[in-house]
């Protein structure tokens, strides 16, 4: 790939945690537990391997039914003052149901990424993670700079507010844009993640192709880096975020996060006592 971004292999659990300490508050991060993993919205994965990608009203058809039937039945486990206001607020809230979005889940700490990208993996497996990071700062100003060019007008959005502009771009920009996205309203679960998505505007292309797009957005190495690191330091990684206090508890709170704190310590306790090859 011409368009390529920086990834770096760190192989220490110190090293890791001072290179994510240098990232400024204009990158976000994401956290997946195999690094040959894509970054792939769930609404994405419902296409089936080595399909040919289709037209964009096919995705919009799928999404518009998912939040038709996500709001016609959901008032019965809602509470009156939760019920979203925006679609972006609706699209968040079946995230966090596990019903298939175009959001991608990120965050606003590299250390809340980190631990999403230690849950759970397999220690002597030989299989690496990964730390994505997107500086959402270029990707705004590429996009404001390419709506003004086309449109000859401003792109009035800071791309964090409560406004559902960004949908409106799929009808009135043809382009596939690129960017961060934080709900006005935050459950209690993404508020304690620091939680926020990346998003495309429209499904002409999959967010990947729409991120690694060169005309738009330059050198990729500008505004993307992938940081692996081996699973075999995940309990000094797990340690050392406790420090932290970032934990299961803290990332999911109520009896889920305890019963999974439970599990880590479970597992911890067996990888100290057990003799299991390197």
């Amino acid at each position: 790939m011409a368009n390529e971004f920086s990834i770096f292999k760190i192989e220490s659990a110190g090293e890791l945690i001072s290179l994510l300490s240098g990232f400024d508050k204009n990158w976000v991060f994401r956290g997946q537990v195999c690094s040959e993993w894509a970054l792939q919205p769930s609404i994405e994965r419902l296409l089936p391997k080595g399909a040919i990608w289709p037209d964009q009203s096919f995705f919009s058809q799928v999404e518009n039914f998912g939040l038709d039937e996500f709001k016609r039945g959901s008032h019965h486990f809602l509470k009156d003052d939760f019920v979203p206001k925006t679609k972006l607020g609706w699209l968040s809230l079946m995230q966090h149901h596990g019903a298939p979005t175009r959001l991608l889940d990120f965050s606003q700490s590299p250390f809340v990424a980190l631990y999403f990208a230690t849950e759970f993996v397999s220690y002597c497996d030989g299989g690496y993670s990964s730390v994505w990071a997107v500086n959402f700062d270029c990707l705004n100003e590429s996009n404001k700079k390419r709506y003004r060019e086309v449109k000859g007008r401003e792109l009035c959005t800071d791309f964090w507010g409560e406004d559902d502009e960004i949908f409106s771009l799929s009808e009135d920009f043809s382009q596939s844009l690129v960017m961060v996205l934080d709900p006005y309203v935050k459950n209690q679960r993404l508020f304690s993640q620091q939680g926020t998505f990346l998003l495309a505007s429209n499904f002409s292309k999959s967010l990947t192709d729409s991120l690694f797009n060169p005309s738009l957005y330059g050198d990729s190495g500008r505004y993307l880096c992938r940081i692996d690191f081996p699973h075999a330091i995940v309990f000094d990684l797990i340690n050392l975020l406790g420090m932290m206090n970032i934990n299961s508890n803290t990332i999911y709170p109520g009896i889920d996060g305890f019963s999974s704190a439970v599990k880590v310590g479970m597992t911890s306790i067996m990888f100290k006592q057990l003799s299991l090859p390197a």
